[in-house]
């Protein structure tokens, strides 16, 4: 019988959270074991489509740097990325085209780099729990698995898995337990997307603009036919023509365009299918609906708007899960401390997103403007009931509404790296998460550039 393999941090879960707590707690000169249930890395920024990566900044200054900003730094040396770009709906102060395949390489270089070890394609099959402490966990695939120990466990796996295997406590969905919807994004070549622009700047009351300076700013540099890269929020009469014509199965009021990396690329937000995102039945119905749906869509303004008239379908995602489990922790954020700037108490990461709620059943989505970058604790990411186990991205301790700015992609990387250092200190001094000495834990996230207050 084969020996364990032992390590002193375990990270599950590939995603952008687990990307960058694998880099950073192996920079702290830990083992780090990384498993991933796909055949990738950084989750739908490679897998998806994905609009962009958001938000690195508040209205005054960047929040998120760390990991995450040498990530982008090097997609654009390798021209993967265009870096941080003026959000053209003002929602966000800034979003981050990207090159999904190039990313792939940058992230599968800086995890080999930092000695990070991967496995691809495997899923967590058990784990042994000793008096609310973590022991080991098996990991393997449809052939073998293997037990592989470690003194500190990070989530990573969006929807909770190892924390829920392990048997701490969580939350799901809001106060009846209902969950955001989920969704495909679709990926179109061979838009026209000046056309688009000037759609926008002519017709204001079709789209949202959330700041008088983003609607202007748009205004010029689509009168100087400069090249811009675009966030539209609408086609409101578009899609309702489009649902009572029964072109469209799916009934909305607006759609999210984005222009991709590439010249006449664009990627829509539109699909929406509820149902349990644990549930495989419920998780397959909807990759089955909203690939259809999206089919739909791209017919539609194929047929009806000159933007679109020769355009492609280039690509329809894998199920996008915004809302699964939230692991409990230590301390629950909430929208209220989101709106006024967080936890500043033993932060180990910021987040600047608007609050925004896809409603089940709804047409729509909810938001609640975040004015400033807040902080987020370290007692929101040590789960309550292991004292080894952390949580980062979506599934981090807090409120549905606050979930809906905490699961966004650059927060998610946030929260990732504030574990990562954690998961080492805490594997080092043979402590409890929640326990680290928190000035050194600052220290040394600061050491790595990342942003804490």
């Amino acid at each position: 019988m084969m020996e364990n393999r032992k390590f002193d941090v375990i990270v599950a879960g590939a995603g952008p959270a687990g990307f960058c707590a694998a880099i950073a707690a192996a920079r702290m000169k830990s083992r780090v074991l990384l498993a991933e249930n796909s055949d990738s890395i950084l989750g739908n920024l490679t897998s998806g489509p994905l609009e962009a990566i958001m938000t690195f900044h508040d209205e005054k200054r960047q929040v998120v740097k760390g990991i995450a900003e040498e990530f982008v730094s090097r997609c654009r040396r390798e021209q993967g990325s265009l870096g941080h770009i003026e959000d053209t709906t003002g929602y966000a102060k800034t979003i981050t085209p990207f090159s999904p395949e190039i990313c792939k390489c940058v992230g599968f270089e800086m995890l080999s780099e930092a000695g990070v070890e991967i496995l691809l394609q495997v899923y967590l099959k058990n784990c042994t729990v000793e008096e609310g402490h973590i022991k080991n966990l098996e990991i393997g695939d449809r052939n073998e698995s293997r037990i592989y120990e470690a003194a500190v466990f990070i989530d990573c796996t969006g929807d909770g898995d190892l924390a829920a295997m392990a048997g701490a406590g969580f939350h799901m969905g809001d106060a009846k337990g209902a969950v955001q919807p989920m969704t495909s994004l679709v990926q179109l070549g061979g838009v026209d997307t000046a056309l688009l622009a000037e759609e926008a700047v002519g017709h204001p009351e079709e789209f949202s603009f959330f700041s008088e300076t983003a609607y202007e700013n748009m205004k010029k540099r689509t009168a100087e036919n400069e090249s811009q890269t675009l966030h539209l929020w609408g086609f409101g009469s578009l899609l309702e023509e489009g649902y009572k014509t029964g072109a469209l199965s799916l009934k909305r009021q607006e759609m999210h365009v984005i222009t991709g990396y590439q010249p006449g690329e664009v990627i829509l937000n539109f699909t929406r299918a509820d149902g349990n995102p644990l549930h495989m039945a419920d998780r397959s119905r909807a990759q089955l609906k909203t690939v259809i749906q999206g089919f739909e869509l791209w017919k539609w303004l194929k047929k009806r708007h000159p933007a679109f008239k020769d355009s492609y379908l280039v690509k329809t995602g894998r199920i996008g899960i915004r809302e699964g489990r939230r692991v409990d922790g230590h301390h629950c954020i909430t929208r209220a401390e989101l709106e006024e700037g967080g936890v500043k108490e033993h932060s180990v990461a910021m987040g600047a997103f608007p609050m925004d709620i896809h409603s089940p059943g709804g047409e729509s989505m909810e938001y609640y403007t975040v004015n400033r970058g807040y902080q987020i604790p370290l007692e929101s990411l040590a789960a309550r009931d292991l004292d080894n186990l952390l949580a980062a991205g979506r599934c981090i301790c807090c409120t549905h509404e606050a979930q809906g700015s905490l699961r966004i992609t650059a927060t998610a990387m946030a929260t990732g790296h504030g574990a990562g250092v954690c998961a080492a200190l805490a594997s080092r001094d043979k402590r409890a998460c929640i326990s680290v000495n928190y000035e050194e834990l600052k220290k040394n996230l600061l050491a790595q550039d990342a942003v804490v207050e």
